[in-house]
C-alpha cells in the first residue's frame, strides 16, 4: 500500500464505524500524530488507492475520552465524480455501506451497485447468503465461504 497526499481542496467523505487502528493494521501502514490548532492532538492515516492513486486521509482525535467510540473521519481531495471516490474508498479498504456510520452530504444520495452472494446446496436449493455494496468485500466473503469445502456452490451476482 502506498501513502497518499491530499492535494487541492479537501472534502469529508464519510465516518467509518471501525477505529482507525483497524485500517492501519489492514493496510499495514503506520499512523501519524499531529496537533490541529485549536483542536488538539489527532491521529492520521494517509494512504492511496493502488488502483487509481486517489489519496485518502483517515483521522480521529486523541485527547477526547470518547475518541474510540467516535467514527473514523475519511477525507479526500474534491473529485469530479463522488461515486468513483466512494467506490475507490470501499475497494481500497475492503468495506461497504454496512461499515459506514455516516456519509457526507455530497455522498449520501449515491446508489452503489449491489452484489449478492448466493448459495446452492447439493439438492439444488438456492438461497441468498448476503448482499454487499463493495466488490472486494463481496469477493472476500465468496472466498471465505468457498474455502469451507462444503457441498454447497457459492457465487456472486
Amino acid at each position: 500500500m502506498q501513502r497518499g497526499t491530499l492535494v487541492g481542496p479537501v472534502c469529508e467523505v464519510a465516518g467509518l464505524k471501525a477505529p482507525l487502528r483497524h485500517f492501519a493494521t489492514r493496510l499495514d501502514l503506520e499512523t501519524e500524530r499531529h496537533v490541529i490548532d485549536g483542536l488538539g492532538w489527532f491521529e492520521f492515516l494517509r494512504f492511496a488507492s493502488p488502483g487509481t492513486g486517489r489519496a485518502f486521509d483517515l483521522q480521529r482525535p486523541l485527547e477526547r475520552r470518547d475518541s474510540d467510540s467516535l467514527p473514523t473521519l475519511v477525507r479526500a481531495s474534491i473529485a469530479d465524480d463522488p461515486q468513483e471516490t466512494l467506490r475507490d474508498l470501499f475497494e481500497t479498504l475492503v468495506i461497504d455501506h454496512d461499515d459506514v456510520a455516516a456519509l457526507a452530504d455530497n455522498f449520501a444520495d449515491l446508489k452503489p451497485l449491489r452484489r449478492t452472494l448466493w448459495r446452492q446446496d447439493d439438492n439444488g436449493n438456492r438461497a441468498v447468503v448476503a448482499t454487499f455494496t463493495g466488490a472486494r468485500k463481496a469477493e472476500a466473503a465468496l472466498q471465505q465461504y468457498s474455502a469451507l469445502m462444503h457441498k454447497q456452490l457459492y457465487w456472486l451476482e
